[in-house]
């Protein structure tokens, strides 16, 4: 063998992989110790006593079961329907439903069957809350308010519900131009709903007087046409254009030459390449098509007697003060999806608000039960 392959060989042996006839033992490793603070709970039990107070002066029982109803029915009614707490304290919730998702355009009768039985549901959720023993005497006030936009009526006839008027004994004139045919669309859609859901709280045959002896029960149905809209129109938005193209504007005034009525006339379901300008100084403007304004909203407040709430009891049984307070935090903040944000509610007697017997311009309504809600109160 030459040196050369000596070299080789020496190289190649010195570079291979060792063996052992016996596995190698692996490092040993020390144990950490756990935190002080995980091996005595006594250094975090003032903390946790003091969260297990504050829990226990949460929201009071009242407050509690009305949001409980309130994720049932954003539940029933689907993800175009939202809920809002006004006031924070869970006593009074605002639920907006984009009408695209209820009602056809233009239309007040529902889109397909399914919808009426989703507003049977809510009034199934809503007699259930008024069956459950809470302390105070508790009144639900409901109110359904529908609005509109600035659309043209290819059919005014549309716009009419005569037998829902009868039914919710409302006197509103006949509709005489648009905006007073866009305030009786969106009152008989507000109707349609506000009886459905009614009637299924009170179960049996429906009638407006079935509705006014239920004493737990003050209902109102609330038309505002394009008031909503008229007031705010930053707040709105609109679609124009076929998906997947659609472009989303602001619902601004601009004229009617540009957009409304015409737009899909004039230029088809294409969207357009930007969005309408504002309308130069001195132009009439004028608002139209913004599918943002149209909307149903349910607003429920839940009163009790003031004096009559008590705090929450957490129903953990434990005799570790730990475990019962953290199974209350879990439980406070688990199943809680709108009301993480509460503040523990003030109950105070109602404030005359409702005082005026009229409605306001630009508003038609109706009434039923004891004290039930006005237009007013929608402005939370």
């Amino acid at each position: 063998m030459t040196a050369r392959s000596l070299a080789l060989f020496a190289s190649l042996a010195a570079c291979s992989a060792p063996t052992f006839s016996v596995a190698p033992a692996s490092p040993a490793y020390t144990a950490t110790p756990a935190a002080p603070s995980l091996r005595d709970t006594s250094r975090q039990r003032a903390r946790i006593e003091s969260e297990d107070r504050r829990l226990r002066a949460g929201a009071p029982p009242a407050a509690t079961a009305l949001h409980d109803a309130v994720e049932q029915i954003v539940g029933e009614l689907g993800e175009a329907c939202a809920p809002r707490n006004p006031g924070g304290d869970g006593l009074h919730w605002t639920i907006g439903c984009a009408t695209e998702t209820l009602f056809a355009p233009g239309i007040s009768t529902p889109s397909q069957p399914e919808v009426t039985e989703r507003w049977r549901a809510v009034g199934r959720i809503l007699g259930n809350l008024l069956r459950r023993p809470i302390a105070g005497s508790p009144r639900l006030r409901l109110a359904v308010s529908g609005f509109a936009d600035h659309i043209r009526f290819a059919n005014p006839a549309a716009a009419r519900c005569d037998e829902l008027t009868t039914f919710w004994n409302a006197s509103h004139p006949a509709p005489a131009d648009e905006a007073s045919l866009n305030r009786a669309l969106s009152f008989c859609r507000a109707a349609t709903m506000a009886r459905e859901i009614a009637c299924a709280m009170t179960g049996g045959a429906c009638t407006r007087d079935q509705i006014d002896r239920n004493v737990g029960l003050s209902v109102g149905v609330f038309g505002g046409g394009t008031t909503r809209l008229d007031a705010a129109p930053a707040r709105f938005r609109t679609r124009l254009g076929s998906a997947p193209a659609a472009i989303e504007c602001a619902c601004h005034p601009v004229p009617a030459a540009l957009f409304g009525s015409r737009w899909s006339t004039l230029h088809g379901p294409a969207a357009p390449p930007a969005c309408p300008a504002e309308a130069p100084s001195g132009e009439v403007p004028a608002l139209y098509d913004c599918d943002g304004a149209r909307r149903v909203e349910l607003d429920l407040w839940l009163e009790v007697t003031p004096g009559a709430t008590p705090a929450n009891q957490c129903g953990v049984n434990s005799s570790e003060p730990d475990a019962r307070a953290l199974a209350c935090l879990q439980d406070s903040v688990g199943l809680t999806a709108h009301q993480h944000d509460l503040r523990p509610p003030v109950v105070r007697p109602a404030a005359p608000r409702c005082a005026d017997p009229r409605p306001p311009a630009g508003w038609f309504e109706a009434h039923a039960g004891a004290r039930p809600p006005c237009v007013a109160e929608l402005s939370e």
